[in-house]
């Protein structure tokens, strides 16, 4: 019934397929814009005890900024779309020093020889 009325108030130009749009999007180019360029910066700077961007930290400036919270699977398409991919970071300590790790492994290693020996 519905491709009917449809060619009866409009013809069959009524007919031709139309693009969907989507749900409009709540923040502006510009917002958008600002958000990457926050995201380019330390998210220290913004009140947070670690640096690295994460999800639940992007989705709290943006809703504390903009007064709009996105959910967080939707944000991580659109963190993709603009450019920002995931990152684990090095599960590295800064302050490893290899030669002091070596010692320790040689240490350990000749303490396990004696009780076996």
């Amino acid at each position: 019934r519905a491709w009917r009325a449809r060619i009866r108030h409009g013809g069959e130009e009524a007919l031709r397929a139309s693009r969907a749009t989507g749900r409009p999007e709540f923040l502006t180019p510009d917002q958008q814009k600002e958000i990457q360029d926050i995201l380019e910066s330390d998210p220290r700077l913004h009140g947070f005890e670690t640096s690295g961007w994460t999800v639940p930290k992007v989705r709290q400036v943006i809703g504390l900024k903009y007064g709009v919270w996105i959910d967080r699977a939707h944000l991580s398409r659109k963190l993709r779309r603009w450019g920002f991919s995931y990152q684990r970071p090095a599960l590295r300590a800064v302050e490893r020093n290899e030669e002091d790790i070596a010692a320790w492994v040689r240490l350990q290693k000749e303490a396990l020889e004696k009780k076996e020996g």
